[in-house]
């Protein structure tokens, strides 16, 4: 990674990253810094589940820290207590401030050298580094952890280097410069530590004069330094990089998913990715050009399955629209992939996000369908209310009236389902229903559909008069109810169903699956209660409202789009105003 030079720095400092740079050459670059919601995190290729997150503002006691979860390291001063070593709770503070006493404590960088020594388990889960200030002696506690496997294997040239290094900047960090002297280690040894520790303050110093770089990317800078220094050439003879990682998300506590590009197949590049991930590897989404991908079950006994996978991501990509094989992802459970005969319309982060809640989210239908009732509930409460206020303060013909309530109803509907379907978009998961219809096979459930509408579910004012005005206001709410209430049920209701349970495979819409039968219902319910039949015509209206509901879900998931519902809603609303006429 090149590194960008201000104008204002000086000739000096531009030799001395031309310096830095030939130095770099002789090692390969596997830090990266990636950005997050959270901030920008920092990698190393070779053990890329542990990632470490830089900010000067992390003071955490020990109980914010027992909060960030499990699995967290904290780095000289990010943990405002006395160092700590909870194997249980996986929390570990390797701090020489607070808590201890300074001179008679190990500084961080050899307190992370000890921990690894003692066999510290890295490989298990996603680990997380916090520190809040990189100095020398945080930076070489960095290089340790994310180096762990590399520094039980050392080659006794290496240690050499790096032991003195650490043992220096540790006596110097906790006791002061006039500790250096008595830190244990021999002349020349000494010497050598002396100078290339001098040599990294060096590289730090010039490092923050660059007024562009955040710490973040300094602190990746000094991680190759150290690289250059402890390793020699013929250590990266055997390394084998992947082209490009866009990242990766846990599928369990135990495996994870990748997602990358490479030109070469994917079993050299499984054979790669378990160099870095070992037996956590579950999932390998590999793409080899854009919309192109394969799809491999690495860890296919630990329990990965790719069928329900193929299922989520045929119901939320853009791009599948159609039955046929070579239209939709697919494949047997162990490889597969996207599309053969398109490329598919979804980014690597969101089939790494669909891979996840597949295998990681539990199915939480009751809780789904309950949330949807209460906001069905809510919603038709608020517009309700809205409506009634709007009518007293208007003083509205009846007819115009009722056909000013229902469109509030129907605007209401549409309003909240764009901004709940967005917020579900933030989250990398949609299942989208704004796109044209796919296949024909949805046609032949219209003319069931659209009579079911026309006799109990068409969404008409409650009262509609023959004039010419309270028609046209008749026909506009009909309008907006038919785009509310398909965008609500069959579009945010259905949709969250779907997500919430069992994946299903897109050959098998002739069934009625979960999202279907309680969308439906909920649909059912509330073209009920606003039927415009008597008490006498009641269980007639009743069957109608059911069988629409249930009609337009299957509909929905045969088209994969909301469209068609839209334009079933529309022509029953006609048909029935022609009926009323």
């Amino acid at each position: 990674m090149a590194t960008s030079i201000a104008p204002s720095v000086s000739g000096a400092v531009v030799r001395e990253l031309r310096s830095v740079e030939e130095t770099r050459r002789k090692v390969v670059d596997r830090y990266r810094v990636t950005p997050g919601r959270e901030g920008a995190r920092l990698h190393c290729d070779e053990t890329p589940g542990i990632s470490v997150r830089i900010d000067a503002s992390f003071a955490f006691s020990e109980a914010d820290a027992r909060r960030l979860g499990p699995r967290v390291i904290l780095l000289d001063g990010a943990g405002q207590f006395a160092p700590l070593i909870d194997g249980d709770a996986k929390l570990y503070n390797l701090d020489h401030h607070q808590g201890c006493v300074r001179a008679f404590t190990l500084a961080t960088c050899e307190q992370a050298l000890v921990l690894v020594a003692k066999g510290l388990d890295l490989e298990r889960g996603s680990w997380t580094l916090y520190v809040n200030e990189p100095d020398l002696d945080a930076v070489l506690a960095i290089w340790i952890l994310l180096n762990h496997r590399r520094v039980t294997q050392l080659s006794d040239t290496a240690q050499r280097v790096l032991l003195p290094l650490v043992r220096l900047e540790g006596a110097i960090d906790a006791g002061g410069t006039e500790t250096a002297a008595f830190c244990g280690v021999p002349e020349p040894a000494l010497a050598e530590a002396r100078g290339r520790l001098d040599h990294l303050y060096r590289r730090e110093q010039t490092l923050r004069g660059l007024v562009d770089l955040d710490a973040s990317a300094r602190t990746a800078a000094l991680l190759r330094e150290l690289d250059s220094l402890v390793f020699a050439e013929s250590d990266w003879s055997a390394w084998r990089p992947v082209e490009e990682v866009y990242g990766n998300v846990e599928l369990s506590d135990e495996l994870v998913a990748v997602a990358c590009r490479d030109s070469a197949g994917i079993y050299d590049v499984e054979q790669r990715l378990r160099e870095r991930w070992g037996a956590r590897l579950g999932l390998i989404v590999l793409q080899s050009q854009p919309g192109k991908y394969t799809l491999r079950a690495s860890g296919s006994l630990a329990g990965v399955s790719l069928a329900p996978v193929y299922a989520l991501l045929n119901a939320i990509d853009p791009a599948v629209d159609g039955r046929p094989a070579a239209q939709r992802w697919g494949g047997s459970d162990d490889i597969g992939g996207s599309p053969r005969d398109r490329t598919s319309g979804l980014t690597p982060e969101r089939v790494l996000r669909a891979a996840q809640w597949v295998h990681r989210r539990p199915l939480r239908l009751v809780r789904t369908t309950a949330r949807a009732v209460f906001a069905s509930g809510a919603l038709g409460l608020v517009a309700a209310a809205l409506g009634i206020a709007l009518s007293a303060l208007l003083w509205l013909p009846p007819a115009i009236d009722s056909a000013l309530e229902l469109a509030i109803l129907g605007f209401a509907a549409l309003a909240t389902s764009a901004g709940l379907a967005r917020r579900q978009a933030r989250k990398s998961l949609r299942v989208p229903g704004w796109r044209p219809p796919a296949g024909r096979a949805w046609l032949a459930l219209v003319p069931v559909a659209l009579a079911c509408v026309a006799v109990g579910g068409a969404w008409l004012p409650a009262r509609i008069d023959p004039d010419a005005p309270a028609l046209a206001a008749a026909a506009a709410a009909a309008l907006v109810a038919a785009f509310g209430v398909e965008a609500w049920f069959r579009g945010w209701v259905h949709g969250l169903l779907l997500l919430s349970s069992p994946p299903r495979s897109s050959e098998r819409h002739a069934l009625l699956s979960p999202a279907t039968l309680l969308s439906g219902a909920l649909y059912a319910g509330a073209a009920l209660i606003g039927a415009r039949s008597s008490l006498d015509g009641l269980p007639e209206t009743a069957a109608a409202c059911v069988l629409a509901g249930l009609a337009l879900g299957i509909i929905r998931e045969r088209s994969l789009s909301i469209w068609p519902g839209i334009a079933t809603q529309l022509a029953g609303a006609a048909l029935a105003l022609f009926l009323l006429a």
